[in-house]
């Protein structure tokens, strides 16, 4: 006569409990190590925030800036590129006011960040905007994906 295992129990409704149970577990496990996982190197991008601060803010100034700010996304390895002049509607205290026009850029890899600073389109924005520029301020980061 076969002999049952301790672990299991003899009770069929109890046998589907506790495997779904247990599948519930192990689903719940292996969803939480992956949350845990840091993003691949695949997943990282770097992140580019540029916050212009302009000589002559005027509306036509700003908006020309914007446009050469949206001709870096034809880039190799530019995968977005956000741009914009400042709300100044958003008056709360965390909310700088110091500046015009802002940048945000997201490049595939380091290698395209690094191909980004003397690329032609990015060096014609400095040529045509820099000598109007008062203050840049610039924050590089990693994103997660």
């Amino acid at each position: 006569m076969p002999t049952r295992s301790p672990h299991i129990p003899s009770d069929p409704q109890e046998t589907l409990r506790t495997m779904a149970l247990r599948s519930a577990i192990l689903s719940t496990l292996l969803l939480l190590s992956a949350c845990a996982v840091p993003p691949s190197a695949s997943e990282c991008r770097i992140a580019h925030d540029v916050f212009f601060v302009l000589e002559d803010p005027t509306p036509e100034r700003c908006s020309a800036l914007v446009a050469a700010c949206e001709k870096l996304r034809a880039i190799p390895g530019v995968v977005r590129v956000t741009t914009g002049v400042r709300d100044t509607t958003q008056t709360r205290d965390v909310n700088r006011q110091d500046f015009h026009v802002a940048l945000h850029v997201e490049f595939a890899s380091d290698e395209a960040y690094e191909a980004y600073l003397p690329h032609p389109v990015h060096q014609e924005l400095l040529d045509g905007f820099a000598a109007g520029f008062r203050a840049v301020e610039v924050f590089d980061y990693v994103t997660g994906g």
